[in-house]
């Protein structure tokens, strides 16, 4: 029969721990998978004249989410952004980044940004990268927030985005 495990003699018994042994609260709100949406901002060339020459840019957002290996987190894969200013320039950049399930906020980047006349694969002008922030509501499966782009040549792209969990 196995002997009962005593604590060592020479452990505080007095020493407690700072933080709760429990899941994140909202992990369960927190779903891998397909969120669809669209976003929008208006292109200022010049932060001194905003009211000079602005344009409206708009499009679609697709965020493919896989849970990390510890599930603490999602983390976009495939991420895309496609847009059109003017119905005449296209643009296109990768989505890197991952949303905190335990926080529900999302921090990514728009990477390797090109944008040009109709499609930036076949005539592109330049170059922009950006980052964007955002929270989940767990209870609509809804994640918001705002676009901050740079663009090459100058000037900004700041806006509203939305993404829906697609089942």
């Amino acid at each position: 029969m196995p002997r009962p495990r005593m604590p060592r003699a020479d452990l505080d018994p007095a020493v407690r721990f700072d933080w709760d042994e429990s899941a994140p609260t909202n992990s369960s709100a927190c779903m891998p998978g397909k969120y669809v949406g669209t976003f929008q901002c208006m292109y200022i060339p010049d932060a001194m004249n905003p009211d000079l020459f602005s344009v409206l840019v708009k499009g679609p957002i697709e965020l493919h989410l896989e849970r990390s290996a510890d599930g603490e987190f999602l983390e976009i894969r495939d991420g895309m952004l496609f847009g059109v200013a003017e119905e005449v320039f296209g643009f296109t950049a990768k989505l890197q980044g991952r949303l905190d399930c335990a926080s529900l906020q999302l921090q990514a980047m728009a990477q390797d940004g090109v944008y040009g006349f109709g499609d930036p694969a076949v005539f592109p002008i330049g170059t922009f990268a950006g980052t964007l922030g955002g929270t989940l509501d767990g209870a609509t499966g809804m994640m918001t927030g705002d676009w901050q782009l740079g663009v090459d040549m100058g000037g900004t792209c700041n806006g509203p985005w939305m993404a829906s969990f697609t089942p």
